[in-house]
């Protein structure tokens, strides 16, 4: 396999590898190691990401500023999208169990 930018993140979990680059989230068949999915990035800002822990939900920052995307692995589509703060947010992460998942900015962190 190659890429044609910087590979930021690799992530097994079940069924899939998610490979995460600087400009998409890729989303393999780990039994085919064919391309499944990719989760396109257009915007020109720092991009972070995370997996729950059984890889099922990618949540990505990156969109519109203050928003947080949460992409359902296994239906392959976007399972919602959360207005989560007023400027950039610069991490994301869901819970050791993957239950919750929080956010932060430059000035204030949420639990969801």
């Amino acid at each position: 396999m190659s890429f044609a930018s910087t590979i930021l993140s690799l992530k097994a979990g079940g069924k899939i590898l998610v490979v995460g680059l600087e400009d998409q989230i890729l989303i393999y068949d780990i039994s085919s190691m064919k391309l499944a999915y990719t989760i396109v990035i257009t915007c020109a800002c720092e991009l972070d990401f995370a997996y729950s822990p059984e890889c099922s939900y990618i949540a990505n920052t990156c969109d519109e500023i203050g928003y947080l995307n949460v992409f359902n692995v296994e239906k392959l589509e976007l399972q919602c999208r959360i207005k989560a703060h007023k400027s950039k947010i610069r991490n994301v992460r869901f819970s050791g169990t993957g239950r919750y998942l929080a956010s932060a900015s430059e000035k204030v962190t949420f639990v969801y």
